[in-house]
């Protein structure tokens, strides 16, 4: 009679997810969309200026014009934007620049820098490492911005970053050389970093007539963004919203964070990348930190069930499910459509007290709502999750 309770408390449950208005998930989980088009998407304006925005989505048959439902800035508060888009610009800095339509959004980037009469324009070189050294693969100018790209393995995971150099920030030309530290981990051209905070690392050494400078300060402060992968991310078990830039120092077998001459790190997870105001270049990073309830929970022992939400979520096509048992249990971990038909069994066994996870590949279901129960002999529960392809 109690399994048989239990069993019809599930089924009612699983019936009010499925018809039950999704209306907190829109609010809180709005996703990027690659159709919808912010112009300018990225660009470098200067101070006491204006820029609006326009915003479009792509559709089958071409590219209509559409309204955001809301703009906002992240970022340094470079001034303020109006519900139609337009951005009043009163001080130097960058801003992420979100627009928000129904459920989907993008975001475009600004960097504003002051007006000069300046004509000494410096040079920024940038080196790679290759089988005779450091070979250069481009040269800009302050003023410029330079975005990392079509670096070969193990490399390509700094494909996306990105330095932008005011007007002003140089006295002189320098070279660049990028490479990966030398505390990182590389097994069959994937990348690690040594600790379970870190989701990236890069060097950025900083050379003037072929002589390397310890700790080269600028003029003013750089803008630098950085990338990072997901799998680094959910191998970590990190938190993205909690990702900030810092500066990491391999000393005596261990690595020092620190945060001196990092203003503003501002986390774009919708892209995966992180912006901030940077005084200096060196071996820079990418920190979070575990999700709360994981965190502490592993700090204590179990004393209840627990079936965390599954991440990613939205999720294509694959996604982690985390669960805790206080006792020896035989666990059952269903995956049901939004009919509530049995798609997939993911855990049919028992499982010792501690902390587990499962990976579902739904790479052949199609993209909806789909739910996960995870049952044992004295605990149910159901949890939804998004699958968007």
């Amino acid at each position: 009679m109690k399994n048989l309770i239990r069993e019809i408390i599930v089924v009612l449950f699983l019936l009010s997810l499925t018809f039950a208005q999704n209306y907190s998930y829109k609010q809180t989980n709005k996703e990027l969309d690659q159709n919808l088009i912010i112009s300018p998407r990225d660009t470098i304006v200067e101070t006491n200026s204006e820029i609006e925005f326009d915003l479009f989505y792509k559709t089958n048959s071409g590219v209509v014009d559409t309204t955001a439902d809301k703009w906002e800035m992240k970022g340094v508060d470079l001034g303020s934007i109006s519900n139609e888009g337009i951005l009043t610009i009163d001080t130097t800095g960058f801003a992420l620049i979100k627009a928000e339509l129904e459920d989907k959004v993008q975001l475009g980037l600004v960097i504003a820098q002051q007006k000069t009469n300046d004509e000494t324009i410096n040079q920024i070189e940038i080196a790679v490492p290759s089988p005779l050294g450091y070979e250069t693969i481009t040269t800009f100018e302050e003023g410029k911005k330079w975005v990392i790209g079509d670096l070969p393995q193990p490399m390509n995971i700094y494909n996306g970053a990105m330095l932008y150099f005011p007007i002003g920030s140089l006295d002189e030309n320098i070279q660049i050389r990028v490479n990966i530290p030398d505390f990182a981990n590389i097994e069959q051209e994937a990348v690690s970093f040594g600790r379970k905070d870190l989701v990236s690392a890069i060097v950025f050494d900083v050379y003037v007539n072929g002589n390397q400078q310890e700790h080269y300060e600028f003029e003013m402060p750089l803008l630098v963004g950085m990338v990072y992968q997901d799998e680094m991310l959910e191998q970590l078990d990190l938190d993205p919203q909690s990702l900030r830039l810092i500066y990491t120092e391999y000393q005596k077998d261990s690595i020092h964070y620190s945060t001196d001459g990092i203003e503003k790190s501002t986390n774009n997870y919708y892209q995966n990348s992180v912006f901030a105001k940077i005084s200096h270049l060196s071996v820079l990073g990418i920190r979070g930190v575990e999700s709360t309830s994981i965190s502490e929970a592993y700090n204590t022992i179990l004393q209840e069930f627990k079936l965390h939400q599954n991440y990613p979520n939205p999720f294509n096509p694959t996604t982690t499910i985390k669960y805790g048992l206080p006792e020896v249990s035989d666990v059952k971990i269903t995956i049901y459509n939004i009919n509530g038909k049995p798609v997939e069994t993911l855990v049919n066994s028992s499982k010792h007290p501690g902390y587990h996870k499962v990976k579902w590949n739904a790479s052949d279901v199609a993209s909806g709502v789909y739910f996960y129960r995870i049952a044992t002999d004295e605990f149910v529960e159901v949890k939804k999750c998004v699958l968007l392809k």
